[in-house]
Order: structure tokens, then C-alpha cells, then sequence
């Protein structure tokens, strides 16, 4: 069975090199909520609309239909920005903390189970080979723009 280190580590690996082809199942709305709750917990809550579109690099249009799907879902509570009143505060609700702590005991027992199956060792030969086509295909692409 994975140790608790094993299964941080493989945590660190699939988030600093998050392989697209991981998510290719997953709908986008869904991989959008996940990193927007994520996002919310870390920071706390109380943050513009416009500052977590910039932060999980997403358009405006997008980060609206996230939050309204989670403020439908009780999952978000939206107050008035008393500094600019055009905008809204976002805050997780305890439903949102709770399903923020679910998903990422979720996320734990994943990669757990993946790690228990291939092996700590083949699971990071993987995200160092990822690593690596990140690393290449970033400096092919500054060759091509200059």
C-alpha cells in the first residue's frame, strides 16, 4: 500500500506537470470546478470573479459560468465588493469546504491506488518523461515565435 509520502509526492508530480491526457475523460466544467474550489480553500475566499479567472487562467465568461453552477450548488456565497461595487466577493460555503476536503481525500485514495499498481518508481519515471516533452515542447515553441 502507498505511504502517505509516496502518495504527496505523486501529488506534487501530477500538479506540477498535470498531463492533459489525464483529463481527456473529464469535462472541462468539472476540471474548472475542482481547481476553482481548490483555489477558494487555499486562498481562503473573498476574492474578485475577475482575480480567479486570472489566476487558473481562464476567460471571464468561463469563470461565470463555474461560479454560477457552484453558487447554484450552494457551494459559494457572493457579497458585494464594498471597494468596487460592480464586483462580488466569492467564499466557499462549509458545504463548499466539505466537498473541497472530499475531493481531495478523493484525490489521495487515486493516486494511492495508482501508485499501488505501477509502482513509485514507474509513476515517476512518467511525470519525469512529462517533465521533460513540457520542458522541450517550451523551448521549440520560443524558437518558433522569435
Amino acid at each position: 500500500m502507498a505511504t502517505k509520502q509516496e502518495i504527496e509526492y505523486g501529488l506534487k508530480l501530477f500538479h506540477e506537470n498535470n498531463p492533459r491526457i489525464i483529463f481527456d475523460k473529464m469535462k472541462n466544467d468539472t476540471a474548472g470546478v475542482f481547481a476553482t474550489l481548490k483555489f477558494l480553500d487555499r486562498t481562503g475566499g473573498n476574492i474578485r470573479a475577475t482575480d480567479i479567472s486570472q489566476e487558473l487562467n481562464v476567460s471571464t465568461a468561463r469563470m461565470t459560468v463555474i461560479l454560477r453552477k457552484l453558487y447554484e450548488r450552494e457551494l459559494i456565497t457572493k457579497t458585494p465588493d464594498e471597494q468596487d461595487g460592480r464586483s462580488q466577493l466569492i467564499t466557499l460555503t462549509p458545504s463548499g469546504k466539505e466537498m473541497t476536503r472530499n475531493l481531495h481525500q478523493q484525490m489521495h485514495i487515486t493516486i494511492g491506488k495508482i501508485i499501488d499498481e505501477v509502482g513509485i518508481e514507474e509513476f515517476e519515471k512518467v511525470f519525469k518523461v512529462l517533465a521533460k516533452i513540457r520542458e522541450f515542447t517550451i523551448e521549440q515553441e520560443s524558437v518558433f515565435l522569435n
